[in-house]
């Protein structure tokens, strides 16, 4: 998205998701629950298996970070050295399934609904 003197952006790295994971484990969430990163899940603030806008739901905000258990996998900038069919990792979870925010998975080089990804903005001063 940016590539000038000031700013720079890339896909988010599986190193930076971990730091992220870190960061707001135990943080409240929008509505003043405990967000842990290994336990919660889209099922605990929707009934809808449908994707949802991004900030819509403010059980999905945490130290103004969106939707990182409730809408889609993400991909990362790490590669799967454990699946060769597979070679991708994403992170994250789907509205489709009962997955964490801490969750890694193997995926392949095709596109696909409930896929996205989030970039990294690196502000150089």
């Amino acid at each position: 998205m940016y590539n000038i003197e000031s700013a720079k952006t890339s896909l988010c790295s599986g190193i930076q998701w971990d730091v992220m994971m870190n960061f707001i484990n135990g943080k409240l969430d929008g509505t003043s629950q405990i967000y842990n990163v290994e336990s919660v899940s889209y099922d605990r603030h929707s009934e809808s298996t449908i994707p949802l806008t991004t900030g819509q739901n403010e059980a999905d905000k945490v130290c103004n970070i969106y939707d990182l258990e409730g809408n889609c996998i993400e991909y990362v900038a790490e590669k799967n050295n454990y699946d060769e069919n597979n070679p991708y990792v994403g992170r994250g979870g789907s509205s489709t399934d009962h997955t964490y925010a801490s969750n890694r998975y193997s995926l392949g080089n095709y596109a696909k609904d409930l896929r996205s990804f989030r970039l990294a903005l690196y502000v150089i001063i």
